[in-house]
């Protein structure tokens, strides 16, 4: 434990603040400024910084006889005798003595440096946790006092790592954890980070031990379910053996995070949630589509002969068909269709929609202790519209989407809780059927959708969906279509970021929703399959760029703006993303038995039905298959080096990794 003046003099005043150069960013005190424009107050000597150091009763009293000017005296680094006596390392009653003694004859704890800090901070910072509950106690707004950057004595507290006196500020008052600096973090969010670089895990992990001791929602919550995976995908369509979306999507991601944040207090998994309801459903979808999807069902269901569910079908054709209703000369080639559907594909859509459902329920629980929520299921939704998924002449793609939970989600929150949801769509695709969605609901003043995606705005055809080119301000919809690097550029990752940064966030917070909703999608990491450009007879083309890290990136700022304008009640649903086509190697080793050429007479067998099963006798007119000792002795290894193209998804949980990162404040 050290006083300021030793921290200070161990490293910079910028390292220990957190906050910038010193001298640079806060005015002091105003009642300190107050005072010192009418009385001119000598600085604080080394002398009676001495005395505190030692806890002298005796001679602290002294000096306060003798000058009481000494409460309000700054040091030459701007520091008070009480900022000096609460980081004392001396026993806890004996600094609670001193600052009791100095608070008697005048010190006022709103004194601060000129980083904003009080002797609050200061004591949350260095000081006992016994002083800081004397002084919170004291004077309870102390403990909300924000300095030169907003941080509060917690966040103070938590970038140093003194859990004790977390305890204490938490124990004081729960909701001290919910208050964000002007960076709009939380006193979590900065465990372990000095000007903002990273300390080492072991702290961060033990500042969120505490944290989960106690009631404030900081937990991120991961849902997830085995009925997602009954919606099974057909390996003879579009993709071949390996199509992009697959149950290894989901059961990729579970495992992923389950390793990288095992032992993490904050983040919980679940499978409890129940599946959305027909209600549910049909606020977003019509009667006939959710017909068309029961129908299917129950032809598949009778197709099963066992409980595997594994019967599948091309579904964009029965789209095109029954829903579309579009002319035979436009209905798409079964054997080119990317999207299926099997006997488990509407209980998986059903269950992948109740969990956003789920989510909305629990952030609104007061008695939750859930911050916000990654669902982890599928099939994805966001290309299904209000009739199903959106489709004409030109777009003959499902998009792999069945109900779009996102906007089902978003409805059950805006009719049952009567609240205001933003829906942010970062797939690398349009969302072409939430913003279906959100026009035939037509409730701009308690729905806004943004969505940012690659699009080929010379030829729109070029890039599924091919829409989302223009905004529709009257129905609250705002699209950002982002140019792929096969029009001509190098990157677009930076151009992603700061669309997100400057354009996203203020319009989320202009609008001041209740609750965000995010339409997840990771195939705009550089090299899934899923934002290249794929034309017949041609090499893939990469279309964005985004990193594990930037993903990481574009969820805390997201956050960032959630925790101020709804209190970071966000639900994050997984969409797209799929992984990379890789070639592995691998080489086929194959024996090959020959007879021994000295003991055979190459020469057909006068009655091959007698002989040899291939028809060859040896020299003594014995079948060559009753001569092992031939055969052995000509045995051969054929080695054969095969390439072949797999489907690599470990980009795909690198990303969901940042993702949940973002969102647990990590």
């Amino acid at each position: 434990m050290s006083t300021p003046s030793s921290l200070i003099a161990s490293t910079t005043h910028q390292q220990v603040t957190g906050c910038g150069v010193h001298g640079d960013r806060f005015a002091m005190g105003q009642a300190c400024n107050e005072f010192e424009d009418v009385v001119e107050v000598d600085e604080l000597t080394d002398g009676v910084v001495d005395v505190i150091r030692r806890c002298d009763l005796t001679a602290l009293m002294h000096n306060l006889e003798m000058k009481p000017s000494v409460t309000i005296q700054r040091d030459k680094n701007g520091l008070t005798a009480l900022m000096h006596a609460v980081c004392n390392s001396a026993s806890d009653s004996l600094v609670v003595n001193v600052c009791t003694e100095l608070l008697s004859h005048g010190a006022d704890m709103d004194y601060s440096d000129s980083d904003g800090f009080t002797a609050t901070h200061w004591a949350a910072a260095c000081g006992h946790a016994s002083v800081l509950n004397m002084l919170i106690h004291r004077q309870p707004s102390s403990a909300q006092v924000p300095s030169a950057n907003g941080d509060t004595p917690l966040h103070r507290a938590c970038r140093l790592g003194r859990i004790e006196n977390i305890a204490t500020l938490l124990a004081f008052d729960e909701t001290l954890s919910r208050i964000l600096n002007d960076s709009g973090e939380t006193p979590l969010h900065v465990a372990g980070t000095l000007n903002g670089i990273k300390e080492d895990a072991k702290l961060r992990h033990a500042v969120r031990m505490e944290f989960a001791k106690h009631q404030s929602p900081h937990h991120t919550l991961i849902l997830h379910h085995p009925d997602t995976l009954m919606h099974s995908t057909r390996t003879s369509g579009s993709q071949g053996t390996f199509p992009w979306e697959a149950p290894e999507r989901v059961t990729g991601i579970v495992t992923s995070i389950s390793k990288a944040f095992n032992g993490d207090p904050l983040i919980v998994q679940s499978t409890e949630f129940p599946p959305a309801t027909d209600k549910d459903i049909l606020r977003c979808h019509s009667r006939e589509y959710l017909g068309l999807l029961k129908s299917l069902e129950e032809i598949l269901m009778g197709q099963d002969t066992d409980s595997d569910l594994h019967s599948c079908i091309p579904f964009t054709p029965a789209v095109q068909k029954r829903i579309a209703r579009l002319p035979s000369a436009f209905m798409k080639n079964e054997a080119l269709s990317d999207t299926s559907y099997s006997s488990g594909t509407l209980r998986a859509a059903k269950r992948a929609a109740g969990s956003v459902i789920h989510a909305i329920d629990t952030l609104f629980n007061p008695d939750e202790k859930i911050k916000n929520v990654f669902c982890v299921v599928r099939p994805p939704g966001h290309h299904v519209g209000y009739a199903g998924p959106v489709m004409d002449k030109t777009c003959t793609s499902c998009g792999f989407s069945i109900l779009n939970s996102v906007a089902i989600g978003a409805a059950y929150a805006i009719s049952e809780r009567k609240k205001r949801v933003a829906i942010v769509d970062i797939d690398v695709h349009h969302g072409n059927g939430t913003e279906d969605i959100v026009r035939h609901l037509h409730s701009p003043k308690d729905l806004l959708f943004v969505s940012i995606h690659q699009a080929d705005q010379s030829t729109p055809t070029r890039f599924y969906p091919g829409t989302g080119l223009k905004s529709d301000y009257a129905s609250n919809v705002y699209n950002f279509p982002i140019e792929p690097i096969w029009s001509g550029s190098q990157s677009n990752r930076q151009n992603v970021l700061e669309i997100v940064e400057s354009k996203i966030v203020p319009l989320i917070a202009s609008f001041r929703p209740d609750i965000i909703l995010m339409s997840t999608g990771f195939d705009g990491a550089h090299g899934d399959v899923g934002n290249c450009l794929h034309e017949p007879g041609k090499a893939s083309l990469s279309g964005t760029d985004l990193s594990p890290q930037d993903y990481a990136q574009i969820t805390r700022s997201i956050m960032s703006i959630a925790n101020i304008v709804c209190d970071g009640r966000l639900v994050s649903v997984l969409e797209g993303g799929y992984g990379k086509m890789t070639w592995t190697t691998s080489t086929i080793v194959t024996k090959s038995f020959l007879p021994d050429p000295k003991r055979l007479r190459m020469t057909p067998s006068d009655d091959s039905t007698k002989g040899s099963s291939d028809g060859w006798s040896d020299s003594n007119g014995t079948s060559s298959s009753s001569s092992p000792t031939a055969l052995s002795k000509r045995k051969r290894l054929n080695r054969e080096i095969v390439h072949t193209q797999v489907l690599n998804r470990r980009i795909l949980s690198l990303c969901a990794q940042q993702h949940v990162r973002g969102l647990a404040s990590l």
